[in-house]
């Protein structure tokens, strides 16, 4: 079939430069294809783009694919071995192709293109329009030019207790002019960028309106966008994550707009439901998010639709286990790992869920007072572990619940990993030997409180070292575990200067590098998901009885440490951002401490410089307690000179903070000779 594809478009391509010679300006497919696009200003010019099924084919690795990620702030990989490609764009969503099937995924959600990629002599041939579409960009053909017209492409709407965030994407960085500014009332224009949103929202809550209007040519476009809140609200346009998105905060008079900070009167709420848990009364279900996204889910599903015969019906209602807040599921992403398949679910809020095993090798979970985001899911995954997966939204609108199915290929081992931010379902083709068949667990920061707590009721009844109790994961088998450290958090900000702050840069860069590292295969857990800076209450206990200086230092250090070594991970980096009095130092540095550090901190040195083009400072020794007290290979890179204008130039620029992930990901490919290590009977 390749050989086949591989011909047409060769074919297609020489019927496509004739038709053009002897009919120049008629259409599309007659115009040179290496001439005919224009974006982000200028022409866009490919070495090969041919017109095939209503799309254009262009090659993975041509300049002018390239070209266009780069600016859009874009990476992109290719697993030969996977027949994988993987898109990583600048607000870290996940493009996901596998040559051979139409079929791709945006972020979780399936999609389908005119074609499959497939193969041509060396190169992998993909569709241009799919790509850029999932970019944010809309393609508009007029006359014999292609424009592929940056758009705002999301409109996220999520409650925090009385304030209500709004956050808009785009594919490229938002500039904007304001029209109106009332307390209540924000009209502004966006230069250079269309939209694919509907024009006119009522939304309800904290927003009334939305109002989105476009004028002028594919070329220029300006989008006007007009949000309306309640009579006596405040607003603040808040600092968004990356420059192509933006937030704006509203709320009522006296309500903080820190986006920083949790709202007060949300932990309030919080604090109340789980008091009245306490006390034996399930709390009052706060109505659903209201999502406002360009694919919303539709009508719920009727509460056993498309799911295993013989779950409980009234699971999705039982004492019990309702969740102490709102919460959205606003992203699925399936991902085949070895011979077994990772789902991972990212929540935005406070849930608890409630997991079922069946007698016919089937298990299901239910996510109690959540909300999809988007549609649910039905897929039948290529796995020895997995027959068949499914995604829905069921319950009730007053008790809505998010439930994942699994038709599993015998009774396969199920590890439920939940964190403040996501829940991850790692079926592995490994025999379930235990006779559990129900669990309960929270989500959100609950989560951290639950784990911590059974870590150290385990560890007791075992005999075990406080200092050695896990933080916040199960045991997990630590060859297929990566660990990233974003340095700082919370309260620790890192070294601020030139108008950034390091630990907002290392949390974004170690993003970036866990979509990576993900879509290769690994098993990646985080020191920190949030903006918290991390500490068990074990090791704050045991540390200020040692008697040795710096108790609550070595806590925070020791418990990052913990994360890594309670999972004998395969390896564990720390990401940071250097600072020096001096304007003058630059460039990358790979720290290392144990002699079996050293190689790693080589790999990456290597292919970090090669891919993010810093000065290379070297690989140095030190004795960082991160890479001293953690029990495998460990690096700590400082990515570049926060005081350092050049350096910092390049720390304000998405398209860097992925170059810095994609060389670290690089520098573990080539450290590990390519893939994970397959995960054996014995090492569970």
């Amino acid at each position: 079939m390749n050989r086949l594809r591989a011909q047409v478009f060769s074919l297609i391509l020489c019927l496509a430069l004739l038709a053009s010679a002897m009919l120049p300006g008629r259409a599309l497919a007659q115009t040179p294809p290496n001439t005919n696009f224009w974006f982000a200003g200028t022409r866009l010019i490919f070495e090969r783009a041919v017109p095939l099924e209503d799309e254009i084919a262009v090659s993975l690795h041509d300049p002018g694919l390239l070209r266009m990620l780069a600016k859009l702030g874009a990476t992109v990989s290719y697993q030969p071995q996977q027949r994988y490609i993987a898109i990583t764009s600048a607000d870290r969503r996940v493009i996901a192709f596998t040559v051979g099937d139409a079929k791709y995924s945006v972020g979780g959600a399936v999609s389908k293109a005119s074609f499959a990629p497939f193969i041509d002599g060396n190169e992998v041939i993909v569709p241009l329009f799919a790509i850029a579409r999932s970019l944010y960009l809309e393609p508009f053909v007029q006359g014999g030019e292609t424009v592929l017209e940056p758009q705002l492409g999301g409109l996220d709407i999520r409650p925090d207790g009385r304030r209500t965030i709004l956050t808009l994407h785009g594919a490229v960085a938002l500039r904007y002019t304001k029209l109106i500014e009332t307390p209540e009332r924000v009209q502004l224009a966006f230069s250079g960028i269309g939209s694919t949103l509907a024009q006119a929202r009522r939304i309800g809550g904290g927003i009334d309106e939305v109002d989105v209007l476009v004028r002028g040519p594919a070329k220029d476009p300006t989008s006007t966008v007009t949000i309306e809140a309640p009579p006596g609200s405040q607003h603040l346009i808040a600092t968004s994550r990356t420059p192509s998105d933006l937030t704006i905060v509203f709320g009522p008079p006296g309500v903080s707009l820190d986006v920083r900070q949790r709202s007060p009167d949300a932990v309030a709420q919080t604090s109340a439901a789980q008091t009245t848990e306490r006390a034996g009364v399930a709390p009052p279900t706060p109505p659903p998010l209201a999502t406002n996204t360009p694919s919303a889910a539709g009508p719920m599903a009727a509460p056993s639709a498309g799911f295993p015969a013989g779950a409980p019906e009234d699971a999705a209602t039982a004492p019990g286990v309702l969740g102490t807040g709102p919460a959205t599921v606003t992203n699925v992403a399936i991902d085949p790992v070895d011979d077994g398949l990772s789902v991972r679910l990212a929540i935005s809020g406070n849930a608890t869920y409630e997991w079922h095993r069946l007698l016919d090798d089937r298990w299901y979970i239910d996510v109690h007072n959540a909300t999809l985001a988007d549609v649910g899911r039905d897929e039948h995954p290529n796995s020895a572990s997995v027959d068949s997966v499914r995604v829905r939204q069921i319950g009730t609108p007053d008790a809505p619940v998010v439930r994942v199915a699994f038709t599993l290929r015998g009774d396969r081992r199920v590890e439920i990993v939940p964190s403040e931010s996501a829940l991850t379902l790692a079926v592995t083709n490994v025999p379930e030997t235990s006779v559990t068949r129900i669990g309960r667990g929270a989500i959100g920061n609950a989560a951290l409180a639950s784990a911590g707590a059974a870590a150290a009721d385990a560890a007791n009844a075992n005999g075990l070292p406080l200092q050695h109790v896990p933080w916040k994961f199960g045991a997990v088998n630590g060859s297929r575990v990566i660990v990233i450290d974003p340095g700082h958090g919370g309260a620790d900000a890192g070294t601020v200067h030139n108008g950034l702050t390091e630990k907002l840069l290392t949390f974004d860069m170690a993003q970036r590098l866990r979509a990576l590292l993900t879509q290769a295969g690994w098993i990646v857990k985080m020191t920190r998901d949030t903006d918290i800076d991390p500490v068990s209450q074990a090791n704050l206990n045991a540390f200020a009885n040692d008697g040795k200086p710096n108790a609550s230092d070595r806590a925070y250090l020791q418990t990052r440490c913990d994360v890594a070594n309670v999972v004998n991970a395969r390896m564990f980096i720390s990401i940071h951002v250097n600072y020096a009095e001096s304007t003058s130092p630059r460039g990358t540095t790979f720290y290392y401490t144990k002699p079996q550090d050293l190689a790693l901190a080589e790999a990456l040195e290597k292919n970090v410089i090669a891919t993010a083009g810093t000065h290379d400072d070297g690989v140095v020794h030190n004795d960082f307690y991160v890479t001293k007290h953690t029990t495998m290979p460990a690096v700590l890179i400082e990515t570049a000179f926060i005081s350092n204008p050049g350096d910092a130039a390049l720390l304000s620029n998405a398209a860097f903070l992925q170059r810095m992930a994609a060389g670290i990901a690089a520098g573990v490919r080539a450290y590990t000779g390519a893939q994970p290590a397959v995960t054996s009977k014995t090492d569970q």
